[in-house]
């Protein structure tokens, strides 16, 4: 069971994301050319850093010490980046698609949406797997792993919202200046990695992009926030944590089931122009 429950999430993000959206989505559901090959290749991003956040995550747990623990996670995660840097040229010089701005966008959001879906994975197995080992928890421990619950949703909300963005951009047209541009593209792979996902995370956490989704992420933090500070009262920081969760995921699901994502702001989240 416990062999099981280690590759299930392997099977998800290596066949079963990738099939979806690399060859159902891309290959056969999107007409135009240019966002159908995009697609293809956001399947492949969920693929390798999907599997290898995964498989960080799983070595890195085992380390003896936290100091080999990030090692591995970093370094596997290093290899990730480098096998997508590969893969995102090799889609640029044989299809001529994925250097446009909204593509860029599209590709580094997907790389942190695989990532932040393997640490969702990877904490789910670690956290069924503590669990059966253990009959009863006092207080504080369940304190604790409603943080660790908390932390997960979070990570799996963000990785659904930066699903959407990086599903719904690739076919914008983003109202930037050239000047931006040029900057943007002399950056290399790994500033890009950090500063265009800010950019996301800017133009999502605002009240003009979906105010009821902001007002109800923002009741999550506030009220998760106030859930680790009452750590002493485990009861009553469960309680908070819990509400943070419902709040978040509300949040989430009002994002999520937006029909169009209006663009024309994403400007003012630009963090160089």
């Amino acid at each position: 069971m416990k062999s099981l429950l280690e590759i299930l999430p392997l099977l998800f993000l290596g066949m079963g994301i990738p099939l979806y959206i690399g060859y159902f989505r891309g290959a056969i559901s999107i007409a135009p050319v240019n966002h159908s090959v995009a697609e293809r290749m956001r399947g492949w991003i969920y693929l390798i850093m999907g599997v290898g956040g995964y498989f960080g995550f799983m070595f890195s747990h085992g380390a003896p010490s936290q100091i080999d623990r990030w090692i591995i996670l970093y370094s596997i995660a290093v290899v990730g980046l480098n096998l997508a840097f590969i893969m995102q040229r090799w889609f640029i010089d044989v299809f001529d698609v994925g250097e446009s701005l909204s593509h860029q966008y599209s590709f580094f959001g997907t790389i942190t949406s695989a990532f932040l879906l393997s640490f969702v994975f990877r904490m789910f197995v670690s956290l069924v797997s503590d669990l059966s080992a253990v009959s009863e928890l006092p207080p504080f421990s369940m304190f604790l792993l409603a943080f660790f619950v908390w932390m997960t949703w979070g990570s799996l909300m963000m990785s659904f919202v930066w699903e959407k963005i990086s599903r719904n951009i690739v076919s914008a047209v983003l109202p930037l200046n050239i000047s931006h541009i040029q900057k943007r593209s002399s950056r290399n792979f790994t500033m890009k990695l950090l500063l265009l996902n800010t950019d996301i995370y800017r133009f999502v956490f605002t009240e003009n992009t979906n105010l009821q989704a902001y007002v109800a992420w923002l009741m999550g933090i506030v009220l998760g926030t106030l859930g680790c500070l009452l750590i002493v009262i485990p009861v009553l920081g469960f309680g908070f944590l819990l509400a943070s969760i419902f709040f978040t995921g509300l949040g989430t699901y009002s994002f999520c089931r937006m029909d169009k994502i209006d663009f024309s702001e994403f400007r003012h989240a630009c963090t160089y122009r």
